[in-house]
Protein backbone atom coordinates (compact mmCIF):
# COMPACT_ATOMS: atom_id res chain seq x y z
CA UNK A 1 0.00 0.00 0.00
CA UNK A 2 1.63 3.48 -1.30
CA UNK A 3 2.16 5.41 1.86
CA UNK A 4 0.61 8.54 2.22
CA UNK A 5 1.27 12.01 4.76
CA UNK A 6 -1.38 12.61 7.56
CA UNK A 7 -1.71 14.30 10.72
CA UNK A 8 0.83 11.63 12.47
CA UNK A 9 3.48 12.23 9.57
CA UNK A 10 7.23 13.22 11.09
CA UNK A 11 9.11 16.20 8.65
CA UNK A 12 13.30 15.92 8.43
CA UNK A 13 14.64 18.65 6.20
CA UNK A 14 17.87 19.52 4.38
CA UNK A 15 18.98 23.20 4.68
CA UNK A 16 21.71 24.64 1.83
CA UNK A 17 22.18 27.18 -0.25
CA UNK A 18 21.46 26.26 -3.33
CA UNK A 19 18.91 23.46 -1.95
CA UNK A 20 17.94 22.37 -5.55
CA UNK A 21 20.17 20.31 -6.66
CA UNK A 22 20.22 18.48 -3.57
CA UNK A 23 19.57 14.19 -3.94
CA UNK A 24 19.25 14.15 -0.07
CA UNK A 25 15.19 14.00 -0.40
CA UNK A 26 15.13 11.02 -3.04
CA UNK A 27 17.38 9.38 -0.97
CA UNK A 28 15.31 9.66 2.47
CA UNK A 29 12.13 9.41 0.97
CA UNK A 30 12.97 6.33 -0.53
CA UNK A 31 14.72 4.77 2.55
CA UNK A 32 11.35 5.98 4.53
CA UNK A 33 8.73 4.40 2.23
CA UNK A 34 10.86 1.03 2.01
CA UNK A 35 11.03 0.49 5.65
CA UNK A 36 7.69 1.98 6.36
CA UNK A 37 8.37 5.14 8.57
CA UNK A 38 6.23 7.60 8.35
CA UNK A 39 8.12 10.50 7.36
CA UNK A 40 8.98 12.91 4.54
CA UNK A 41 12.53 14.98 4.10
CA UNK A 42 12.05 18.48 2.13
CA UNK A 43 14.56 20.03 0.75
CA UNK A 44 14.39 24.01 1.65
CA UNK A 45 16.98 26.94 0.20
CA UNK A 46 18.03 28.74 3.31
CA UNK A 47 20.22 32.17 2.92
CA UNK A 48 22.54 32.89 5.92
CA UNK A 49 20.91 35.82 7.14
CA UNK A 50 17.91 33.43 7.74
CA UNK A 51 19.30 30.56 9.59
CA UNK A 52 18.67 31.36 13.09
CA UNK A 53 15.21 32.08 12.03
CA UNK A 54 14.91 28.82 10.14
CA UNK A 55 16.07 26.69 13.18
CA UNK A 56 14.08 28.65 15.40
CA UNK A 57 11.14 27.75 13.45
CA UNK A 58 11.87 24.10 13.05
CA UNK A 59 11.79 24.08 17.06
CA UNK A 60 8.40 25.19 17.05
CA UNK A 61 7.08 23.14 14.34
CA UNK A 62 8.87 19.74 16.08
CA UNK A 63 11.21 19.18 12.76
CA UNK A 64 12.55 15.80 13.73
CA UNK A 65 15.71 16.30 12.34
CA UNK A 66 17.81 17.99 9.26
CA UNK A 67 20.89 18.11 7.30
CA UNK A 68 23.16 21.08 7.13
CA UNK A 69 24.94 21.20 3.80
CA UNK A 70 27.32 24.48 2.17
CA UNK A 71 27.34 27.27 3.62
CA UNK A 72 25.33 26.63 7.25
CA UNK A 73 27.86 23.48 8.30
CA UNK A 74 29.64 25.92 10.55
CA UNK A 75 26.93 28.59 11.28
CA UNK A 76 24.62 26.70 12.46
CA UNK A 77 26.64 25.82 15.54
CA UNK A 78 25.52 28.89 17.64
CA UNK A 79 22.23 28.20 17.26
CA UNK A 80 22.26 24.18 18.27
CA UNK A 81 22.02 23.31 21.85
CA UNK A 82 24.44 20.85 22.01
CA UNK A 83 27.29 19.09 19.53
CA UNK A 84 29.60 15.47 19.36
CA UNK A 85 32.76 15.49 20.25
CA UNK A 86 33.61 15.00 15.99
CA UNK A 87 31.46 18.08 15.30
CA UNK A 88 33.72 20.15 18.09
CA UNK A 89 36.83 19.01 16.58
CA UNK A 90 35.91 19.42 12.99
CA UNK A 91 34.16 22.85 13.83
CA UNK A 92 31.11 21.60 11.61
CA UNK A 93 27.88 19.57 11.47
CA UNK A 94 25.76 18.18 8.75
CA UNK A 95 23.16 16.26 11.26
CA UNK A 96 21.07 17.71 13.85
CA UNK A 97 18.24 15.28 15.79
CA UNK A 98 15.71 16.95 17.84
CA UNK A 99 15.49 15.72 21.51
CA UNK A 100 13.21 16.96 24.71
CA UNK A 101 12.83 20.00 22.33
CA UNK A 102 16.97 20.21 21.84
CA UNK A 103 18.92 20.36 18.82
CA UNK A 104 22.07 18.18 19.15
CA UNK A 105 24.00 18.15 16.17
CA UNK A 106 27.00 16.22 14.83
CA UNK A 107 28.46 15.29 11.39
CA UNK A 108 28.63 12.28 9.13
CA UNK A 109 30.94 13.83 6.73
CA UNK A 110 34.21 12.14 7.63
CA UNK A 111 32.33 8.60 7.84
CA UNK A 112 30.36 8.59 4.73
CA UNK A 113 33.47 9.56 2.75
CA UNK A 114 35.65 6.77 4.35
CA UNK A 115 33.03 4.30 3.34
CA UNK A 116 32.81 5.37 -0.05
CA UNK A 117 36.72 4.90 -0.30
CA UNK A 118 35.97 1.35 0.84
CA UNK A 119 33.37 0.50 -1.39
CA UNK A 120 35.69 1.34 -4.66
CA UNK A 121 38.58 -0.43 -3.39
CA UNK A 122 40.63 2.64 -2.31
CA UNK A 123 43.07 2.20 -0.02
CA UNK A 124 44.18 5.60 2.47
CA UNK A 125 45.88 3.31 5.09
CA UNK A 126 50.12 4.67 4.79
CA UNK A 127 49.59 6.84 1.87
CA UNK A 128 49.66 10.22 1.09
CA UNK A 129 46.35 12.40 0.67
CA UNK A 130 46.60 15.80 -1.22
CA UNK A 131 43.10 17.99 -0.77
CA UNK A 132 41.71 21.24 -1.72
CA UNK A 133 39.47 22.94 1.01
CA UNK A 134 39.23 24.13 4.67
CA UNK A 135 35.52 24.18 5.41
CA UNK A 136 33.32 21.81 7.46
CA UNK A 137 33.14 18.80 5.21
CA UNK A 138 37.11 19.16 4.40
CA UNK A 139 37.95 18.88 8.43
CA UNK A 140 36.13 15.83 8.59
CA UNK A 141 37.44 13.76 6.13
CA UNK A 142 41.03 14.89 6.70
CA UNK A 143 39.93 13.92 10.78
CA UNK A 144 38.62 10.38 9.93
CA UNK A 145 41.25 10.12 6.92
CA UNK A 146 44.16 10.52 9.91
CA UNK A 147 42.49 8.56 12.23
CA UNK A 148 42.11 5.84 9.84
CA UNK A 149 46.12 5.22 9.07
CA UNK A 150 47.09 7.97 6.28
CA UNK A 151 50.49 8.83 6.56
CA UNK A 152 50.73 12.36 5.22
CA UNK A 153 47.80 14.70 4.48
CA UNK A 154 48.84 17.82 2.62
CA UNK A 155 45.52 20.88 2.54
CA UNK A 156 45.21 23.27 0.20
CA UNK A 157 43.04 26.79 1.22
CA UNK A 158 42.76 29.71 -0.69
CA UNK A 159 43.00 31.38 3.12
CA UNK A 160 45.14 30.22 5.84
CA UNK A 161 42.72 30.36 9.39
CA UNK A 162 44.20 29.90 12.13
CA UNK A 163 41.28 27.62 13.85
CA UNK A 164 42.21 25.56 11.82
CA UNK A 165 45.94 25.27 12.10
CA UNK A 166 45.15 24.76 15.87
CA UNK A 167 42.35 21.45 14.22
CA UNK A 168 45.48 20.59 12.04
CA UNK A 169 47.50 20.33 14.95
CA UNK A 170 45.47 18.45 17.29
CA UNK A 171 44.76 16.05 14.80
CA UNK A 172 48.16 15.17 14.14
CA UNK A 173 49.22 14.80 18.01
CA UNK A 174 46.47 12.22 18.45
CA UNK A 175 47.01 10.31 15.23
CA UNK A 176 50.50 10.78 14.25
CA UNK A 177 49.57 11.40 10.98
CA UNK A 178 51.76 14.35 9.50
CA UNK A 179 49.20 17.19 8.53
CA UNK A 180 50.11 20.63 6.58
CA UNK A 181 48.14 23.19 5.58
CA UNK A 182 49.49 25.23 2.16
CA UNK A 183 48.30 28.15 0.40
CA UNK A 184 46.61 27.31 -2.86
CA UNK A 185 48.14 30.04 -4.55
CA UNK A 186 51.69 27.94 -4.57
CA UNK A 187 50.99 26.13 -7.86
CA UNK A 188 54.06 24.27 -8.26
CA UNK A 189 53.90 23.25 -4.84
CA UNK A 190 50.40 21.66 -5.57
CA UNK A 191 51.73 20.01 -8.54
CA UNK A 192 54.74 18.13 -6.51
CA UNK A 193 52.14 17.13 -4.00
CA UNK A 194 49.94 15.98 -5.88
CA UNK A 195 52.56 13.62 -7.97
CA UNK A 196 53.87 12.14 -5.12
CA UNK A 197 50.17 11.30 -3.85
CA UNK A 198 48.07 8.20 -3.86
CA UNK A 199 44.12 10.23 -3.44
CA UNK A 200 43.66 13.67 -4.18
CA UNK A 201 40.38 15.19 -3.41
CA UNK A 202 38.50 18.55 -3.65
CA UNK A 203 36.11 19.52 -0.84
CA UNK A 204 35.07 22.93 -2.35
CA UNK A 205 32.08 24.01 -4.10
CA UNK A 206 34.22 24.90 -6.79
CA UNK A 207 32.95 22.65 -9.73
CA UNK A 208 29.37 23.64 -9.10
CA UNK A 209 26.46 26.10 -9.53
CA UNK A 210 27.34 29.02 -9.27
CA UNK A 211 30.91 27.97 -10.33
CA UNK A 212 30.55 24.96 -13.07
CA UNK A 213 33.21 25.93 -15.40
CA UNK A 214 36.01 26.26 -12.36
CA UNK A 215 38.55 23.75 -11.01
CA UNK A 216 40.90 23.93 -8.54
CA UNK A 217 43.68 22.44 -10.50
CA UNK A 218 44.90 24.52 -13.13
CA UNK A 219 44.52 21.70 -15.61
CA UNK A 220 45.21 18.29 -16.53
CA UNK A 221 49.00 18.39 -16.32
CA UNK A 222 49.00 18.22 -12.83
CA UNK A 223 47.58 14.88 -12.64
CA UNK A 224 49.25 11.41 -13.10
CA UNK A 225 47.89 8.03 -14.04
CA UNK A 226 48.80 6.55 -10.56
CA UNK A 227 46.33 9.27 -8.99
CA UNK A 228 42.73 8.52 -7.33
CA UNK A 229 40.76 11.71 -7.78
CA UNK A 230 37.94 12.32 -5.45
CA UNK A 231 35.12 14.88 -5.77
CA UNK A 232 32.46 15.76 -3.35
CA UNK A 233 30.24 17.11 -5.72
CA UNK A 234 27.73 14.99 -6.98
CA UNK A 235 26.14 17.78 -9.20
CA UNK A 236 27.52 17.48 -12.13
CA UNK A 237 28.41 14.16 -11.90
CA UNK A 238 31.25 14.78 -13.87
CA UNK A 239 32.88 17.97 -12.58
CA UNK A 240 35.55 20.36 -14.93
CA UNK A 241 38.25 18.74 -12.42
CA UNK A 242 37.13 15.16 -12.87
CA UNK A 243 37.29 15.27 -16.30
CA UNK A 244 40.59 16.82 -16.54
CA UNK A 245 41.40 13.46 -14.16
CA UNK A 246 39.82 11.51 -16.38
CA UNK A 247 41.91 13.06 -19.23
CA UNK A 248 44.99 12.47 -17.32
CA UNK A 249 43.83 8.99 -17.26
CA UNK A 250 43.06 8.72 -14.03
CA UNK A 251 40.16 6.86 -12.13
CA UNK A 252 37.83 9.17 -10.58
CA UNK A 253 34.77 9.28 -8.01
CA UNK A 254 32.48 12.05 -7.51
CA UNK A 255 30.43 12.96 -4.30
CA UNK A 256 27.56 10.23 -5.07
CA UNK A 257 28.94 7.52 -2.25
CA UNK A 258 29.78 9.90 0.49
CA UNK A 259 26.65 11.73 -0.28
CA UNK A 260 24.78 7.63 0.31
CA UNK A 261 27.06 6.40 3.26
CA UNK A 262 26.84 10.18 5.06
CA UNK A 263 22.82 9.99 4.29
CA UNK A 264 22.83 6.39 5.73
CA UNK A 265 24.50 7.02 8.91
CA UNK A 266 22.17 10.44 9.74
CA UNK A 267 19.60 8.00 8.83
CA UNK A 268 20.34 5.49 11.76
CA UNK A 269 20.80 8.60 13.71
CA UNK A 270 17.62 9.81 13.53
CA UNK A 271 15.68 6.17 12.72
CA UNK A 272 17.97 3.51 14.80
CA UNK A 273 17.21 1.96 11.28
CA UNK A 274 19.57 0.67 8.84
CA UNK A 275 19.10 2.66 5.11
CA UNK A 276 18.18 -0.12 2.29
CA UNK A 277 21.53 0.71 0.61
CA UNK A 278 21.08 -1.11 -2.71
CA UNK A 279 17.27 0.17 -3.34
CA UNK A 280 18.99 4.26 -2.23
CA UNK A 281 21.29 3.21 -4.52
CA UNK A 282 18.99 2.32 -7.46
CA UNK A 283 16.63 5.51 -7.03
CA UNK A 284 20.34 7.42 -7.68
CA UNK A 285 21.14 5.35 -10.48
CA UNK A 286 23.99 4.39 -8.64
CA UNK A 287 25.16 1.14 -9.80
CA UNK A 288 24.60 -2.30 -7.23
CA UNK A 289 27.55 -4.50 -6.60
Amino acid sequence: MESRISAMTSLYAFIASPAHHSKSPLMHNCAFKELGVNSVYLAFDIESDKLKDTIKGFKAMGVKGANISMPHKQNIIPYLDQISTASRLCNAVNTIILKDNKYYGTITDGIGFIKSLEEKKWSINSNKITMVGAGGASTAIMVQMALDGAKEIVVYNRTIREEFIEIINKTSKETGCLITLKPLSDTSSLRQDMQDSYLFINTTGVGMEPMLNQSVVPDSSYFHHDLKVADIIYQPAVTKMLQMALDAGCEIMNGELMLLYQGAESFKIWTDLEMPINKVKKVLGIEVK
